[in-house]
Parts: structure tokens; C-alpha cells; sequence
């Protein structure tokens, strides 16, 4: 029985010791597959990093570039308000040169009407129809 157990002892000892050296190996096996998951996880994140190091600098490119734009846009607004501006100017100053033009051309045509051709009235009649003011002249068209 001693010896049984001695041998049994003995065969429990080798079993340990390959199962300890097993597990050893396991260990180390595992320890090196999880150093090179960890390595390329490592990998992963700084390529990752990197990539996003580029995209905030895209972003950032992009606001600049945005800002630029958009100041662009607010001067080129400016531009247009101004020229609508000068177009409004500039048609009031038509429109009034032009009806300035039309009532000229009306008082012309009403002097001319007012005067007789020469000869057929004598000259102090002229010469009271000249001094008659521009506005009553007006008037007069108006009313008729």
C-alpha cells in the first residue's frame, strides 16, 4: 500500500508537473498572442489618430476657407446693395431730366403756340408773352 501510494504520488507529481508545463506554455502562448492583439490594437488606434489628426485639420481648413467665403459673400452683398442703389439714383435722375425734357418740350410748344408766326402779331405782344413765368406756363397745360 505504501508503495501504491508512492507510485500514485509519483504518477500525480508527473502529471503536475507536464500539466504545470502545459499551462506554462499555454501562458506564454496566450501572453504573446494578447502582447500582439494589444501591439496591433496599438496600431490601430495611433493609424486612427493620425486619421482623425488629418480630418481636424481638414475641418479646420474648411471653417477658414467657409469664413472666407462667407465674407466674400457679405462684401459681394454690399457691392450689390450699393449698385442697386446707384441704378435707383441714376433711373430717378432719368425720370427727371426726362419729364424736366417733356414739360420743356411742352412749354416750347406752348410758346410757340402762344406766339404767333412773325408779322402776323406786333412785337410788344412777343415781348409779353416772353415774360410769362415758366410755372403758369405749366399751369396753363395743365389745365387744359
Amino acid at each position: 500500500m505504501h508503495n501504491e501510494i508512492l507510485s500514485s504520488m509519483h504518477l500525480h507529481n508527473g502529471m503536475a508537473r507536464r500539466s504545470n508545463k502545459t499551462v506554462v506554455e499555454e501562458t506564454q502562448f496566450l501572453n504573446a498572442r494578447s502582447s500582439a492583439s494589444v501591439a496591433n490594437l496599438g496600431f490601430r488606434l495611433l493609424a486612427r489618430n493620425q486619421e482623425c489628426s488629418s480630418w481636424t485639420a481638414q475641418v479646420t481648413s474648411l471653417k477658414a476657407e467657409v469664413a472666407e467665403l462667407q465674407k466674400l459673400v457679405k462684401q459681394s452683398n454690399r457691392k450689390n446693395q450699393d449698385s442697386a442703389e446707384v441704378v435707383q439714383v441714376l433711373q430717378t435722375r432719368v425720370k427727371t431730366q426726362k419729364t424736366s425734357f417733356q414739360e420743356m418740350e411742352l412749354v416750347g410748344f406752348f410758346k410757340s403756340g402762344i406766339t404767333a408766326p412773325s408779322g402776323s402779331r406786333d412785337k410788344e405782344e412777343e415781348e409779353e408773352n416772353e415774360g410769362i413765368p415758366e410755372r403758369f406756363l405749366k399751369l396753363l397745360l395743365l389745365l387744359a
